[in-house]
């Protein structure tokens, strides 16, 4: 499943206060920053048939989630691999998970 996410000044210079996602790269939809956190989530995806549909044959791994700070909230979930437009974010390892969850929180910060 492919995705867009970029700092919102990047896609329109007046949302200074948002990050920005998309589903084609084209369409974005503003997601305001306030409040917002960045979670990173490892799931063991075989053993969780909530989860198993979407991220299927992937066995165990790590999502990152973007949440309403005052309730953790989950506001979109995803696999920084499936993010096109950050190819810092895709390889499956380590450093480019954290490479994601780095510019995610100062995107909010």
């Amino acid at each position: 499943m492919a995705i867009y996410i970029d700092d919102g000044v990047n896609v329109d210079p007046s949302w200074t206060e948002h990050i920005a996602i998309s589903a084609d790269g084209q369409n974005w939809s503003p997601i305001n920053k306030s409040g917002k956190n960045v979670q990173p989530r490892t799931l063991n995806i075989n053993n969780n048939p909530k989860y198993r549909a979407p991220f299927l044959n992937k066995g165990s791994h790590s999502l990152i989630s973007i949440t309403d700070g005052s309730d953790d909230t989950q506001i979109v979930t995803f696999d920084p691999n499936d993010v096109v437009n950050q190819p810092t974010w895709q390889g499956n390892t380590p450093t480019a998970f954290q490479t994601a969850v780095q510019e995610l929180t100062g995107w909010l910060g």
